[in-house]
């Protein structure tokens, strides 16, 4: 129920990391007049935080847009609560549309930092490496180094909507030094637009229907996205294992920077406020 989470979030700001988290992922979803993202922060026994939402406006045919979101992904690091600058370990980007222009976006950086991303319901794990992804240049094609990353929404999405029925521990027994269940799911104050996205798909007969509950899910995919990069990175097999979470040391697993996308001169469009013209707090009008 999106209401019940809209009236459980907390009061922690936004674009801050708070101070439990030990990685940040991020993804990113492709549409007609926008690219829209989050970062999500992760820390032990696999609580996590809302870290951030933007939108970079503009049309993903337009060269120019696509410059705006590297110029995002080269500049963005958050303030953690203890002051040290955290980089976003790895994006996801989804290419359910407009896949040729994602593919060559993804053929400026490396897998390693950007993985391009496709939901499917199968399998029997969270993810799957599909096949290696070409651009077409000319008649030619070439491969650029990526492969395509398969997100089982069914086993995500079980596994998200299991955290969000969570409950958190009184102030009283959080006082008294008892943890946040496995997994639960921190927010900020937000715009109810968010926590309906968070809910709009429904599983019906075993399947999950995007889109029931409401008519955008931009949220809850790449919540699925952020989800998947984590148990890439094993986060999960340490938490099945009862191991530990490394301490992340900020200063030394900073990313070099991600080569900045030389792209055709383009006129941007109009933009108003916001991170270099383009990242917008809140929501757009649809």
């Amino acid at each position: 129920d999106w209401r019940r989470l809209y009236d459980r979030a907390e009061d922690y700001p936004i674009a801050t990391v708070p101070a439990k988290v030990r990685v940040l992922f991020g993804g990113m979803d492709v549409q007609a007049n926008r690219i829209e993202g989050y970062v999500w922060g992760y820390g032990d026994n696999l609580e996590q935080w809302l870290v951030d939402q933007f939108v970079i406006d503009g049309d993903p045919n337009n060269p120019a847009t696509w410059q705006q979101v590297a110029n995002f992904l080269n500049a963005v690091q958050y303030p953690g609560e203890e002051g040290a600058a955290f980089p976003v370990r790895q994006w996801a980007i989804d290419s359910g549309f407009l896949a040729p222009k994602v593919y060559e976006f993804a053929s400026k950086f490396a897998p390693d930092r950007l993985r391009v991303v496709k939901g499917e319901q199968k399998g029997q794990t969270f993810g799957r490496r599909g096949s290696d992804l070409e651009i077409k240049i000319g008649h030619t094609s070439r491969k650029i180094g990526h492969a395509l990353w398969l997100a089982n929404k069914t086993l995500l999405l079980d596994q998200f909507y299991s955290w969000l029925s969570q409950d958190a521990p009184t102030r009283e027994r959080l006082d008294a030094g008892e943890e946040y269940p496995t997994g639960y799911v921190h927010t900020p104050k937000m715009q109810e637009e968010f926590f309906r996205q968070l809910t709009a798909d429904v599983k019906i007969s075993g399947e999950y229907r995007d889109r029931v509950n409401y008519n955008h899910n931009e949220a809850l995919d790449i919540k699925c996205y952020c989800d998947l990069l984590a148990w890439l990175f094993r986060f999960q097999l340490r938490h099945a294992k009862e191991l530990p979470l490394p301490v992340v040391d900020v200063v030394a697993m900073k990313p070099a920077p991600l080569p900045q996308v030389k792209v055709a001169a383009a006129p941007a469009p109009a933009r108003s406020g916001g991170w270099m013209g383009a990242k917008q707090k809140g929501w757009m009008n649809r």
